[in-house]
């Protein structure tokens, strides 16, 4: 009896320890009739020593057909660091450095994943494009089973 119940709480304490696949999550706006990507403050503004060299990593992955849309790199932090609307990273970012894969045409109530890795750790934002009435698209909210909601982000 006392192997059984060490046993469940070994089991139990397992379960509880696992944690999401990313460190924070990241925030957009529309601009220019495409997302634009940005990490909310606070970030450091310096790269953690464990970090360095690791450049950043960004792309769009399509929850519903398994495939990347787009996917950049940059050797090094940008010069500003995108923490808001007006610093963000517009989808589709031409690296000087490298791209995977250059940007494919986003749909309509498709679930998408953002991630942004390296240099800012581990970022990720669960998104749809969505119309709204009057027939203008907006980011909306999803999930990381690839549901979208129409609720806006």
């Amino acid at each position: 009896m006392k192997y059984l119940l060490l046993a469940g709480l070994v089991l139990a304490g397992n379960g509880l320890a696992v944690s999401k696949p990313f460190d924070a999550y990241a925030a957009a706006v529309m601009k220019d009739g495409k997302p634009c990507f940005y990490l909310p403050p606070p970030i450091a503004e310096e790269t953690p020593h464990s970090l360095r060299g690791e450049g950043v990593s960004m792309e769009v992955f399509d929850d519903v057909a398994k495939r990347y849309k787009w996917e950049s790199w940059l050797k090094t932090r940008p010069k500003v660091n995108p923490t808001s609307p007006s610093t963000c990273i517009p989808y589709g970012f031409k690296s000087p450095d490298k791209n995977r894969t250059l940007e494919e045409p986003l749909t309509n109530d498709t679930a998408y994943i953002f991630d942004m890795y390296g240099e800012y750790g581990r970022n990720r934002l669960y998104f749809c494009i969505k119309k709204d009435a009057q027939g203008k698209d907006y980011l909306a909210k999803s999930g990381p089973r690839g549901n979208c909601s129409s609720e806006p982000l």
